[in-house]
């Protein structure tokens, strides 16, 4: 049952969501009005499009995997059955007469888990060096912590077009993606072909460069930006078979055919 939510104006200026593309921020704005009062709703693509966008040709697994990706909405699963939590739901929205709902809550709080990883069986999160009950704090450690020993703050990045980016990679000799490091451990660990790899860098700089359809998306680190293209198969270029092999789809095979044409011309 859909429900009347509301949008605060922080929504527009949330730094994960600007990240976000037009369709995918639209989609996560009616995600709010399908989910329950705990903020969650089953993991199913399928019926986001026929609630959300009804009347439009829109694939809605790729606008869900990047919401994913940028940590606004969390996938867990309970008894094998998959559902989604939308991170900070509760502190967003006043539910004054909550109603029962059917989905299984996660085993998680929202202050507990970074939202980049998966929680299964509603038991085990896997993040990166993270686990969902951190160790107990060291004796003394309500002690103050001496200013010279406090971690300095982290300087935040500009946010640059990836026209600048490519720019000051040749301003400086250095390599776009071929020498990223978390670019090279990815492809070693899947065994993904690098040259599948160059050709969803093409596409991607295509669409974030001058003429694209994402050229005045702005990132402070577009090799990570990139990268997170890569894992999530953002593109659909290429499928793995049961044996690990992979090979292009339909998609990659006309991405392809068209930066040859491009480069030939």
């Amino acid at each position: 049952m859909a429900r009347i939510r509301t949008i605060k104006p922080d929504f527009w200026t949330d730094e994960k969501l600007t990240e976000c593309s037009l369709s995918a921020r639209l989609m996560f704005i009616g995600m709010l009005n399908f989910a329950d009062d705990n903020g969650n709703l089953a993991a199913s693509a399928k019926k986001l499009k026929m609630q959300i966008f009804p009347a439009d040709n829109i694939d809605c697994q790729p606008l869900l995997d990047e919401l994913i990706a940028h940590g606004v909405v969390i996938e867990y699963s309970v008894n094998g059955d998959k559902f989604l939590n939308i991170k900070g739901f509760k502190k967003h929205q006043i539910i004054n007469r909550p109603s029962k709902s059917a989905i299984p809550e996660p085993a998680f709080t929202e202050d507990s888990v970074s939202a980049h990883g998966v929680l299964t069986d509603g038991k085990e999160w896997k993040g990166i060096g993270k686990e969902l009950n951190p160790p107990n704090p060291p004796a003394g450690g309500d002690e103050p912590v001496e200013p010279s020993a406090a971690k300095p703050k982290r300087e935040r990045k500009s946010r640059i077009a990836l026209k600048t980016f490519l720019e000051n990679c040749r301003a400086t000799g250095e390599k776009a993606i071929s020498d990223y490091r978390p670019l090279l451990e990815y492809v070693e660990g899947t065994g993904l072909p690098m040259e599948f790899v160059q050709l969803a860098w093409n596409v991607f700089k295509a669409e974030h460069s001058p003429g694209g359809r994402n050229e005045a998306r702005l990132q402070a680190d577009w090799r990570r930006h990139f990268l997170n293209y890569v894992e999530k198969g953002y593109y659909r270029l290429w499928y793995a078979s049961a044996e690990g092999a992979y090979s292009l789809t339909t998609v990659g095979i006309q991405a392809q055919a068209i930066h040859q044409h491009r480069e030939a011309a």
